[in-house]
Parts: structure tokens; sequence; C-alpha cells
């Protein structure tokens, strides 16, 4: 059995000396290749095993001629793989940060395959356990995040190509997750905020609670408070020409605030003006007040006095307010008029029309 050339220093043996023997590259031990990083993870302290990785590294990139991919290193049987790089120092990347060779991810991925794509995120699924974060990926993973939103649209779109098997999560903890952003952000999180921090994703909301707006509102958030008193706008969807759906941002302005919403709801009974569902029902259902509904859409209001005068304003629940929002049912009229039993006992007939 024939030694390395022991003119070739031990971290190049691994990479240009053909032979089934290598010397250790910290102590110069004979060892055959599949027991090299046994052994001197065994034998070394981390500090000594993390400089010969760097060197071994550094000897592969010589070879090439530039910064190897995770492909390329394990391409080298007798290197560390890929993963124990990312074992040892957190990730690929930071390995190569550490042995001050430039990252590059492919050219940015533009060149990879989405099936090339998809093997790489199912790969770090298994690795971690769980599917990893479009942050993570940006931090540790080859790719771009970008680059999966823009081959398949979003993230979780990303992880269901990828037949990744994301969590499941109750309406319950949907809630909480959003709540507890809000306290972080002192004010209800937006989509893209929600998409960037761990959990699940916005479009997670949507399915559960059919828009964003609603899931904002299940978890206890006054959105209107939000754009009137925060300057926040949000995108919504309502009816457009031709029942389509018309994409608008809107600001509430001043003059809608708690005062006026308090005033709306005692105006009408506390209770909402379609349905007649009270106020204490409807905390016990939806965990938030009733919501104080524009009766004239505010997009096409210009003045916001008019806008968010009183008689333009209405209690209704968070049922009816999507209902209305949606034009599956007419706008209630404000201040009562009705008893709330003769709003119910009309209610099933309006649903028929």
């Amino acid at each position: 059995m024939l030694k390395p050339d022991p003119v070739v220093p031990p971290h190049k043996q691994l990479v240009s000396v053909p032979d089934d023997t290598v010397e250790c590259p910290i102590c110069g031990t004979p060892v055959t290749p599949n027991g090299l990083w046994s052994h001197a993870s065994n034998a070394h302290s981390d500090d000594d095993v993390h400089a010969a990785m760097l060197e071994v590294l550094a000897a592969v990139a010589d070879d090439l001629g530039h910064t190897p991919t995770t492909e390329d290193l394990d391409a080298y049987p007798r290197a560390p793989s890929h993963a124990s790089y990312g074992n040892w120092f957190g990730s690929y990347n930071d390995a190569l940060r550490a042995a001050n060779l430039e990252v590059t991810r492919t050219s940015h991925g533009r060149d990879a395959t989405d099936a090339e794509l998809l093997e790489h995120l199912q790969a770090l699924t298994g690795e971690l356990g769980h599917p990893p974060s479009s942050q993570y990926m940006d931090q540790h993973g080859r790719y771009s995040a970008t680059l999966y939103k823009t081959r398949w649209g979003s993230w979780s779109d990303a992880l269901a190509a990828a037949d990744v098997p994301t969590p499941g999560y109750s309406r319950a903890e949907l809630r909480e997750h959003l709540r507890d952003l809000g306290d972080t952000l002192c004010r209800p999180p937006s989509a893209p905020e929600v998409n960037a921090a761990d959990g699940p994703y916005h479009r997670v909301y949507q399915q559960e609670f059919g828009s964003w707006i609603e899931a904002l509102l299940a978890a206890g958030f006054d959105v209107e408070d939000t754009r009137a008193n925060h300057g926040v706008t949000d995108t919504i969807h309502s009816p457009g020409a031709g029942g389509g759906d018309a994409q608008d941002t809107i600001d509430y302005g001043p003059g809608f605030d708690d005062a006026k919403k308090r005033a709306v709801r005692e105006r009408d009974g506390r209770e909402c003006q379609r349905c007649g569902l009270d106020e204490d029902t409807h905390l016990a259902a939806f965990d938030r007040r009733l919501p104080v509904h524009h009766i004239e859409p505010a997009r096409t209001v210009e003045d916001p006095r008019e806008r968010n005068d009183m008689p333009n304003l209405v209690t209704v629940c968070v049922a009816c307010h999507t209902k209305i929002d949606t034009g599956h049912a007419p706008n209630p009229d404000p201040g009562g008029g009705q008893t709330a039993q003769t709003r119910l006992d009309g209610f099933g007939d309006e649903e028929s029309q």
C-alpha cells in the first residue's frame, strides 16, 4: 500500500493525491480516507479540526480555481462533506467566510434548474428536521429565498412544490402568533412582517380565515385604528367592475378614532346592525370589539370629515363586515330603527336572494 507523497502538504493530499491512505492533516497519522475525519474529531481539539477543515476548503478552492459549491466539494471523496462543514461551522456559507472565500450562490442560482432548487430545499429540510424558513435559506442555503419566490410565486408555494410537509396550525395557534408579533411591533403586523418572521406564512392565514384582514380581526386587532391613528395603510379587496376584485390602499384619515367608534357603537346599542349580534357575544366569539363600518366606502369619499361622519358609520360584526365588503350583503341602516329580532327574522331571506 503506497503512502501519500510526503512532499505534498497533508491538506493538499486530500485533494490531489490519488491513494487509498492519507495522513491526518493535524498529526500526520496514516488513516483511510473514510476514517480521517472521525479520527480527527476524536483525537484533536475543535480548534485544530476547524483549522484543518478550513485548509482543506482552501485547497479545494485552489484546485478548482474558484470558490467550491456544495456539489464541487462533495465531488472530493477525501474532503469533509458540505454537511460536515454545516455541522461544524453553522452553515456551509459560514465555513466559506471563515476560510476567507467568496460566498457565492452559483450566480445567485439563476442557472439552477427547478429540480436542483427543490432538491436543495428537501436536503435542508432533512438536515434540520423541519422546513427551513426563508431567512434560514438566505443565511445558510445555497440559493437565495428570493430565487424560490421568483420561480414559484411564494416561499410556501416553493415548499409545496418540493413536497416538504409544512406544520399544521390550529386557529388558536395562528391567532397567538399574530398577537405575539403584534406585541413586539406595538401594532398589527403586516403580511410582509409575518412572512419575515419564523412561523406560518401569511397565505396560511388567508386560507384559514378567508383574508389577511379577517385574520387580523380574528386575532383581536382593530385594523381601522391602525390605519387611522398610525398612518398604516393596508391592501384590501373589494368588488370591482364586472364582479372582479379591485385592489385599493385606504387611509381612513383623521376623525376616525377610538372616541368616534365608541360613539357609533353606543348609538347602535353595541350590537351588529345587520344580524343583531351583541358585543359581549362578539367578544367571546372573535376576541375583539364590534367593527365600525363605513357605509360609503372610504375610497370613494375624499373629504375625511364626510367620510368619517357619524351618518356614514355603522356597527357590524366580523361576519357581516366580510359579507358587506365582498358584496354579499347590503349595508344596514345606522342607528337602529329595527329591533335585533326583526333583523334576524329577515336574515335568512336576505341570504337567499
